[in-house]
């Protein structure tokens, strides 16, 4: 039987400059890491060998990735377009990287939607 992890998350740099830091964030970040055993930013940044060997280390097959909440839906337009297209670029990246590192047996796939904007919506 094969094991997928659903609401698995990433982020990216730009994720990072953009989401601002509050005092409860950081709080709940820092804290739940020390109990974890691990930075949390850290690992939700890592689309490679760190993701890929706590994977194998848990016995889990494959993930269903998420960009981090609130995601490029919590922008305008000029923040969420670019934003989007780097979260699909590095996970479009990291993906082609796996398959060319990994066995055939490890199947990827990727797909990050992009917000649509309605005129009234994008100003």
């Amino acid at each position: 039987m094969k094991v997928i992890a659903i609401e698995e998350h990433f982020v990216t740099p730009m994720y990072r400059e953009k989401v601002g830091a509050n005092e409860y964030r950081n709080f709940y970040l820092s804290s739940r890491g020390e109990t974890m055993g691990h930075d949390i930013m850290a690992e939700n940044m890592d689309l490679g060998a760190s993701r890929l060997r706590h994977m194998d280390e848990q016995g889990v097959d494959m993930q269903v990735l998420s960009f981090g909440s609130p995601g490029c839906q919590g922008f305008g337009a000029d923040v969420a377009i670019p934003m989007a297209k780097d979260a699909n670029d590095r996970l479009y990246r990291a993906v082609r990287n796996i398959r060319r590192a990994s066995p055939a047996s490890r199947r990827c796939r990727r797909r990050i939607r992009r917000p649509r904007w309605t005129s009234s919506s994008a100003a």
